[in-house]
């Protein structure tokens, strides 16, 4: 499995949540994603950070700091 396939069952297994939700903007929704459940965690984490390092090497972006 890849990271971002790893990721991606990560956010589908804690983060969705099925059922009648009604959102901020007052929209009603199916479906609710809490990002946060998943980014958070350390699962979440350990994948999320190798994933935004390499995205930003391939960007090209040089990074002096992080915080």
């Amino acid at each position: 499995m890849t990271d971002q396939s790893v990721l991606v069952a990560l956010l589908a297994e804690r983060s969705t949540k099925r059922g009648q939700f009604t959102l901020a903007s007052g929209k009603q929704s199916k479906y609710y994603v809490d990002a946060r459940l998943t980014t958070m965690s350390p699962e979440g984490l350990s994948v999320i950070g190798p994933l935004a390092l390499s995205t930003l090497r391939q960007s090209g972006w040089e990074v002096d700091a992080v915080g």
